[in-house]
């Protein structure tokens, strides 16, 4: 009688075990890879946007308004923005609704990406001072009343600087880029807001917060503009 030699069911278990440890040893790595490339892809193009908004800025002689948004049953569909062009001139001083401070990235007007390592839509905030026509020594001067501020999430401890102008403080920040990085879910200080919350956090606490964001300086904008023109009067 030919006798016939196999697994049996514990061994056959024993074996599967085995593989979906082996299996989840190099899924693990793998997915900390993607999420590093994911990071580095969205801080790349924060840069990249960055240097768009002053594209922007030194043409048309301000920065940009937030993108607007049609809903659908309560949900953003689609985001663009007004085009700018010769019937737009004046509005940003004479008509308060022509730029919202704090929306999505008008992506269609920059000429860049939409969309973060994660496929979700950036986020921006500018100051209103500098989304209306620059002109003048005003230009020099933020919001007084919506300072832009980042702090570091971990120490609380702000990462831009206030300066006092004639008495008064104001904000060297102009304007706000952020994704809402892997899990998509704002820092509640980075949400889009009635109140348009002013200060906006950036740090990195895995599993909790993990929102990447840049920002643009009033004098980083005025260096560019220097560099290709007369400043603004």
């Amino acid at each position: 009688m030919n006798k016939y030699n196999g697994f049996s069911l514990i061994e056959m278990a024993i074996a599967l075990a085995v593989i979906g440890f082996l299996i989840g040893g190099l899924l693990k790595p793998m997915s900390s890879v993607m999420d590093y490339q994911k990071i580095k892809y969205t801080d790349a193009t924060l840069e990249q946007i960055k240097e768009a908004l002053v594209g922007f800025a030194i043409i048309n002689n301000r920065l940009p308004c937030p993108a607007k948004c049609s809903k659908f049953n309560g949900k953003d569909i689609d985001c663009f923005n007004e085009v700018y062009d010769a019937s737009d001139v004046g509005k940003e001083t004479t008509d308060s609704t022509f730029c919202e401070q704090e929306g999505y990235l008008p992506w269609a007007d920059l000429g860049i990406g939409r969309y973060d390592g994660w496929d979700e839509p950036f986020y921006y905030r500018v100051d209103k001072n500098y989304s209306t026509i620059l002109s003048g020594n005003e230009l020099l001067k933020t919001d007084s009343s919506k300072k832009l501020t980042v702090k570091y999430k971990q120490t609380n401890k702000n990462l831009t600087a206030l300066e006092t102008i004639n008495g008064a403080d104001y904000s060297r920040v102009i304007a706000i880029v952020l994704s809402h990085g892997k899990n998509g879910d704002a820092e509640s200080s980075n949400k889009i807001t009635v109140a348009n919350d002013a200060t906006y956090v950036q740090g990195n606490v895995e599993n909790i917060f993990d929102d990447r964001l840049t920002w643009l300086s009033k004098y980083s904008l005025i260096n560019y503009l220097a560099k290709t023109r007369d400043i603004p009067q």
